[in-house]
């Protein structure tokens, strides 16, 4: 963990910076068959978890692949890395504190907020933080695969709850990799299906992805499921 961040990396080297006592900001290592999970998506999953267990006020949504989503707004990230045998899981949360300038400009949007703007209570640090690493171990440390033969990367109780959480489900998209479709959801092996008028259904399993700028209005967690 962490008190303050001047060097954060966000996704396609884009940087953040974090105030002193403003954030969770936080690495986990990942080792072993765990690790050759999608771990952004289980991470995200146990960070919105971990998130509405302290505040049940809140409606944690997840963008493909990596964004921790509240009333359209992002309110955390995820970044996973390979180092050796292992993957480091790095978790930075904003929770109090306005967003600084330059990124509000990098995420026009899908701006970023503290989580405390929708909360409805003094959100601790480290009660999250302890939230949080309960649900990786139930969502990781517990469930580890080997991706192997016909065995899925996520089991269907992991999708289910991806699905319900799934900000970009049903939307129009822009994307690096496959250009502009409707997002239908994501697959077992932790791709995002995305539907394009020139090659119906595409696997997007890397790259960017944003909200098409005549994209509709987000369902919350709560009308999905």
């Amino acid at each position: 963990m962490a008190d303050v961040q001047t060097r954060g990396r966000g996704r396609r080297g884009s940087a953040w910076v974090s105030a002193h006592g403003t954030g969770v900001l936080l690495s986990v290592v990942i080792r072993g068959q765990a690790a050759q999970q999608p771990l952004s998506l289980l991470a995200g999953l146990a960070c919105a978890e971990g998130l509405e267990r302290l505040a049940p006020s809140l409606d944690v949504g997840l963008k493909w692949p990596n964004d921790l989503v509240v009333q359209n707004r992002k309110v955390g990230g995820i970044l996973c890395e390979m180092t050796g045998d292992a993957v480091v899981v790095g978790i930075g949360i904003n929770v109090s504190g306005a967003p600084d300038s330059e990124a509000l400009d990098r995420t026009p949007g899908l701006p970023p907020a503290a989580l405390e703007t929708f909360a409805d209570k003094e959100l601790r640090r480290k009660e999250l933080v302890g939230t949080v690493l309960a649900a990786m171990r139930r969502w990781v440390g517990n469930r580890a695969q080997r991706l192997e033969g016909d065995n899925p990367a996520l089991t269907p109780d992991a999708l289910s709850k991806l699905g319900q959480r799934d900000v970009l489900a049903g939307r129009l998209v822009d994307t690096d990799q496959a250009g502009r479709g409707r997002a239908d959801g994501i697959d077992a092996d932790g791709a995002l299906r995305l539907i394009t008028p020139e090659a119906g259904e595409v696997r997007i399993v890397s790259g960017g992805v944003r909200l098409s700028s005549s994209a509709d209005p987000a369902p919350t967690a709560r009308d999905r499921s």
